[in-house]
């Protein structure tokens, strides 16, 4: 049996059955900024400020101390340091 198929806004027809991969529409740039929204969350929740750097990278600011992370890898490195679950 045939896929039903329906009409699409352009006004052409499109599969019900057709594959698309998620992630190639959407971009790998949206699994980076989940993983930068979840780390400012887990360190908000310990006290810190995180500063998007207009040279890239983020800025990790508590009290009148701050820190440069240039990198995710630098600023999930930093999570743990201050306690954050690794």
């Amino acid at each position: 049996m045939a896929a039903p198929e329906k009409q699409t806004p352009g006004g052409g027809q499109a599969s019900a059955n057709s594959n698309s991969d998620s992630v190639a529409i959407i971009g790998a740039d949206v699994h980076a900024g989940k993983r930068v929204a979840n780390l400012k969350a887990a360190l908000a929740l310990r006290g810190f400020q995180v500063h998007d750097s207009t040279t890239g990278g983020w800025l990790v600011a508590r009290w009148d101390l701050s820190h440069y992370c240039a990198r995710i890898e630098d600023l999930e490195a930093f999570l743990r340091r201050v306690g954050g679950a690794s």
